[in-house]
């Protein structure tokens, strides 16, 4: 993977759990009949990653996690000097179960802006971008490499090819 200028990007991760709603069926099953599970923990973090190991995943240089918040797993990255580009959700129109805050360790968007592999449990599920700052452009190619397309932030891109198939983000001020 290449960053332009060395940029290092950093992504704060807030993966939603489920919910289970008690009702009075519940209260119905038989008593030999194994406890519910509770509801899953919701876990948010905040990474700061830079370039590919040798196996060609992205390393982690820093990390922040908060049981309560995005907010607060980002702050952290936010008082070392990070900035906001972006936000990304897994459903169009800007919603949906994962949605992520990506960083940058040098300021908002500039005309070279921030590049960067998503990680693999974004490829298949990026469907809609905002952009913060300066950041207004973002370019997309596909998981295959075979098709790029470029666009004015914000964009719910839930009926592009690119719909849950993202191999390549470029966001930049334009």
């Amino acid at each position: 993977m290449k960053f332009n200028r060395s940029r290092i990007g950093a992504i704060a991760t807030g993966v939603i759990g489920t919910a289970m709603i008690a009702g009075t069926a519940a209260l119905a099953a038989p008593a030999t009949a194994a406890p519910a599970e509770g509801p899953a923990a919701t876990k948010y973090c905040a990474k700061v990653v830079g370039q590919k190991d040798a196996s060609g995943k992205l390393e982690t240089l820093r990390e922040s996690c908060s049981s309560n918040s995005l907010e607060e797993a980002g702050r952290g990255l936010r008082l070392a000097g990070g900035t906001r580009l972006m936000t990304w959700y897994s459903d169009g129109g800007y919603k949906g179960k994962m949605i992520s805050d990506i960083y940058g360790d040098y300021g908002t968007c500039d005309s070279a802006g921030y590049g960067f592999e998503p990680s693999d449990d974004w490829k298949d599920s990026l469907s809609s971008i905002k952009g913060y700052g300066q950041c207004d452009k973002l370019k997309l190619t596909n998981i295959a490499g075979t098709y790029s397309k470029s666009f004015t932030l914000p964009e719910s891109f839930g009926d592009e090819i690119y719909n849950n198939n993202v191999g390549y983000v470029k966001v930049w001020h334009g």
